[in-house]
């Protein structure tokens, strides 16, 4: 009897142990499921969010400098490109979407570093509505080997809130329309008003059959054409004194100076440079008689006006005297070139006239 209770009890210990073990084991593939599979999984998740790499040796990466900001607040967007001297990337161009925020401002930096090159893009962004809002991905074109493929950035979540959110709490009730009291009076002003059109339109009629029935002799006199350089002038001290810039209309400011420049490309050149874009332009003035700074000039300077009439560029208000500035240089020093050139041409035929036999 002594010998039975001994083996039950071992029975029993040995049993206890056997269903701890099973336990543990499954709390630990729990805790391995509900973790992840290694400690390593929090960092490669952090690595992903930092910005995105592919086989190529091309890594893009997008940050912002605050992404909880209120109504109208500049914002910075930086993206980041870096690749190997083996991989042609092409960044994002000037008209990239980025979704519901306004462009402002523009600028791009190169660089080298110890793999390779890195391109940093910033935008000057800003958002004019409240609530949650995302800068999409910018994708940034790559070839390597002769085989060309595309990656794109991260996208970007930004909140923008109102200046002053709990003023919405004051908004009352708008008031019921009023009512307007007519008149007599109102209908006899009405009434006068139209004897005094009638009056009006029969003296024009009269006067019409009175000139037309006197059979006089017009002269009609027409005059030569205004030359390119002084038309583009009095246009430009015209927009100089339109006062635009100082009523906040920059984007119809920079639209006039881009049509003076290209009516001026146009007459001067014999370029259709108003029907063109800046790029045909651009190709254009290639096979023209201009010097090379004045070119680089007039490119940078239609560069600048697309950026104002197509990406809401906003330049500083003083960059709109400077453009007039440069505009009026490049149109003295053309015509000043291209009237040199005439007179020694006209010089040159005049004394292969003259010359004996």
């Amino acid at each position: 009897m002594k010998e039975f209770l001994i083996f039950d009890l071992r029975f029993a210990i040995a049993d206890r142990a056997l269903s701890g073990g099973v336990t543990v084991c499954l709390l630990a593939c729990l805790a391995v499921v509900a973790f992840g599979q290694s400690p390593a999984g929090p960092q490669i998740r952090n690595l992903e969010r930092s910005g995105i790499k592919n086989p190529a040796g091309l890594a893009v990466r997008s940050s912002v400098v605050r992404s909880r900001v209120t109504v109208g607040d500049p914002i910075k967007y930086t993206l980041t490109i870096e690749s190997d001297d083996k991989t042609k990337v092409t960044p994002p161009d000037l008209g990239a979407n980025l979704g519901s925020f306004e462009i402002r401002d523009y600028s791009v930096h190169r660089s080298r570093t110890k793999t390779g090159r890195r391109w940093t893009v910033e935008f000057v962004i800003a958002a004019y509505d409240t609530g949650q809002f995302t800068v999409p991905p910018v994708s940034v074109v790559y070839e390597v080997d002769g085989k060309a493929g595309a990656l794109a950035s991260q996208p970007v979540e930004i909140t923008v809130e109102s200046v002053k959110p709990s003023e919405q709490a004051d908004l009352k009730d708008l008031k019921p329309p009023g009512s307007v009291k007519l008149t007599a009076w109102d209908f006899w002003w009405l009434i006068l008003s139209v004897v005094a059109l009638v009056a009006l339109a029969v003296g024009l009629l009269l006067l019409f059959r009175r000139r037309s029935s006197e059979r006089l002799e017009q002269t009609i006199s027409v005059d030569p054409p205004v030359p390119p350089d002084s038309e583009a002038v009095t246009a430009l001290e015209s927009l100089a004194s339109s006062g635009l810039l100082e009523s906040g209309q920059v984007k119809e400011f920079y639209t006039r100076l881009s049509e003076i420049l290209r009516r001026f490309l146009e007459r001067q050149f014999e370029i259709p440079a108003l029907e063109s874009t800046t790029g045909e332009i651009v190709d254009r003035l290639h096979l023209a008689n201009f010097e090379g700074e004045e070119r680089q000039l007039a490119v940078s300077l239609l560069n600048l006006c697309d950026l104002v009439k197509f990406a809401k560029l906003l330049p500083p208000v003083e960059r709109g005297s400077v453009g007039i500035e440069e505009v009026r240089l490049l149109v003295l020093n053309s015509a000043s070139r291209i009237a040199a050139m005439r007179a020694a041409v006209e010089a040159i035929e005049a004394e292969v006239t003259d010359a004996p036999g």
